[in-house]
């Protein structure tokens, strides 16, 4: 993975393709509901406006290569920025570890294995971590504070 911050651009590997990605973009959030099958809304053009050309722009490697399939991929984010790391409250044996960025995945994956083995030392105290640590919240003050800190790490405009 590579990241261009002071652009808001970033490239991965996905297998055999490599993805180039922008976040040079208004944030478009998702609403819960029950009819919400997909973490994958469909690409807006007119929302991702010219993220896409100037990302290309700065990668070489892109400019002279067929663009493939367009998405526009879920960014998780929990409202106080850290991961959910930990059990499932009343469904024994579902543990979490989601919203880890690339950053943090080493840690997190430590985190969780010495929580599951109950071996070696905790990074973080569990309930810093806890999938339902944001169960007393209202989903508007979810919604707010995720809202806040996603326009705060990705503010590029």
């Amino acid at each position: 993975m590579v990241r261009h911050p002071d652009h808001a651009v970033y490239t991965r590997r996905h297998g055999r393709r490599y993805g180039l990605g922008s976040y040079a973009h208004d944030a478009l959030p998702l609403t819960p509901s029950p009819t919400l099958t997909s973490a994958e809304p469909p690409f807006q053009e007119a929302a991702f406006g010219t993220a896409i050309a100037e990302a290309t722009a700065l990668v070489p490697a892109f400019r002279q290569v067929p663009q493939g399939r367009r998405l526009n991929g879920v960014f998780a984010l929990t409202p106080d920025e850290l991961p959910l790391v930990g059990p499932a409250a009343g469904v024994p044996g579902l543990w979490f570890a989601e919203a880890s960025w690339v950053t943090h995945a080493g840690g997190v994956g430590r985190q969780l294995a010495n929580m599951l083995l109950e071996a070696g030392n905790l990074l973080v105290a569990p309930d810093r971590l806890s999938p339902g640590r944001f169960a007393p919240w209202s989903n508007e003050k979810i919604r707010e504070s995720a809202l806040g800190h996603y326009r705060g790490i990705y503010d590029a405009h």
